[in-house]
């Protein structure tokens, strides 16, 4: 189960897989669809259907903090136990992941050679950005999961405001990935948006201005992709398959 934005509003969409990846079930649900009973009740019904299912993947544009979502940009779930109560009613193995750091999971998958680090930055087009770090095919979540929180960065953007008030988005991005740049030294930043955020162009120029502050190294590969909705369901995958295997480890083991 994914939440994200498409279509400037918050969509839900249900998929189910296979132990290859492979998706066997597909469904959108609308905003109005999507509060706890909508989705807790969908769920339900699709465990009955499919009673193999195994486990639970839930991407969210959050992170739970200390048990809630506490930061969300999706208020009908706000400072809810989501993780308490997947658990609580459906008796599965349940992972929650953040929308970015599943996508850029989901990216990175596609390569054989995951000994790199790779950053996503993503710009949707109404609520504020948010960045992913996954370092040697691993996400570094941080003490409290809060590792990408890039909206907070001490910037000129005020993202509260937003999108009432508007930001200027190219030279956001660019002290973005200056800081990302000097904090983690990346091997590639996949940067999701869309042309009506950033243009190739306004890529370049970022680049330029970037070799200049940094005329001493190779900088990292710098991509944009409008394919975030589909890397975040590839990495939701791969975290719903770690679970299944994790929980069949832990079986296998506590029955030794």
């Amino acid at each position: 189960m994914q939440l994200t934005e498409t279509e400037e509003q918050m969509r839900g969409f249900y998929s189910i897989c296979d132990m290859q990846g492979k998706s066997i079930y597909e469904e959108v649900a609308s905003e109005n669809a999507l509060s706890w009973v909508g989705i807790s009740t969908r769920i339900r019904e699709l465990i009955d259907r499919y009673e193999a299912i195994a486990a639970i993947a839930f991407g969210v544009p959050g992170v739970e903090v200390q048990g809630k979502l506490k930061v969300i940009d999706f208020p009908s779930l706000l400072n809810f136990e989501l993780e308490k109560n997947l658990i609580k009613q459906f008796d599965l193995p349940i992972v929650i992941e953040n929308d970015v750091n599943a996508a850029l999971l989901g990216y990175s998958s596609s390569f054989h050679n995951r000994e790199s680090i790779a950053v996503g930055l993503y710009y949707p087009m109404n609520f504020p950005p948010g960045a992913a770090i996954v370092i040697n095919g691993q996400i570094l979540n941080g003490k409290n999961g809060l590792a990408g929180e890039v909206k907070s960065l001490p910037l000129e953007a005020k993202w509260q405001n937003y999108p009432r008030i508007p930001i200027d988005i190219e030279k956001n991005i660019r002290e973005v990935i200056q800081t990302i740049i000097s904090m983690y030294d990346p091997d590639r930043i996949i940067l999701y948006t869309n042309p009506e955020m950033v243009s190739s162009n306004q890529l370049k120029q970022i680049e330029e201005e970037l070799r200049v502050i940094y005329p001493y190294i190779d900088l990292p590969v710098i991509k944009i992709s409008t394919f975030f909705t589909e890397d975040y369901m590839k990495g939701l995958i791969v975290r719903g398959l770690e679970t299944i295997e994790d929980a069949d480890r832990f079986i296998g083991n506590d029955e030794k």
